[in-house]
């Protein structure tokens, strides 16, 4: 079931990464680096924690969220985490 979840989220990342939007493409470059970070919300948090300005607002744009906290609830929902 792991593998399937992941390679469905490869797969969305990528989509983004495609995207003919520059906020998507943003926004699919910062979810990729979830890719390699283990799955613990403790260091999905550092990750978000560390992640740059632009990327967060991209994520924002994409999911439509403002609250920092929600927008971190979202990303490891996204991954399922």
């Amino acid at each position: 079931m792991a593998a399937t979840t992941n390679a469905c989220v490869e797969k969305r990342i990528a989509r983004l990464k495609r995207s003919a939007v520059p906020s998507e493409k943003v926004a699919g470059y910062a979810l990729e680096r979830y890719l390699r970070e283990h799955r613990r919300e403790g260091a999905f948090y550092i990750r978000f924690c560390a992640m740059a300005p632009m990327q967060r607002q991209a994520l924002e744009q994409l999911w439509g969220i403002t609250d920092e906290w929600r927008l971190f609830r979202r990303l490891c929902r996204f991954f399922g985490v």
